[in-house]
């Protein structure tokens, strides 16, 4: 797809990327009022949805509804997703799961997550994921 994001290989390009997004993020939340936005992981979402989303939906000003949870039938059903997407969007066509989590410990060698937790150290205690 000509839509196909372009992405890092490189454990160290991978690491380096992910921190800084997430420190500009955070740096660019801090110059917003606090109830100006919110923050919610993706774990969280996927182990809870419910109770991750309600607070989501009450900041929103809508009332939650479970069906909200069955985006993917509405995006197979109306394509909401351009086909031109969807060789790297096909989980939009998949309720949420938690397969992907933790998935690096398998993906990565030793070396390449120490690699990552190195770089990325500071953003993964901030973000809770140390």
């Amino acid at each position: 797809s000509p839509y196909f994001p372009k992405l890092n290989y490189e454990i160290l390009e991978i690491a380096h990327e992910w921190a800084n997004n997430l420190s500009s993020i955070r740096n660019s939340f801090a110059k917003l009022p606090k109830e100006s936005h919110m923050t919610i992981r993706y774990e969280d979402l996927v182990n809870n949805p419910e109770q991750t989303l309600t607070p989501v939906c009450k900041w929103l000003g809508v009332e939650y509804d479970s069906n909200i949870l069955n985006f993917y039938i509405m995006n197979r059903k109306h394509k909401l997703e351009p086909e031109s997407t969807l060789d790297w969007k096909k989980k939009t066509l998949k309720p949420l799961s938690s397969d992907s989590i933790g998935i690096y410990l398998k993906l990565l060698s030793i070396e390449d997550q120490n690699s990552f937790s190195d770089v990325a150290h500071s953003e993964l205690i901030i973000n809770s994921y140390l």
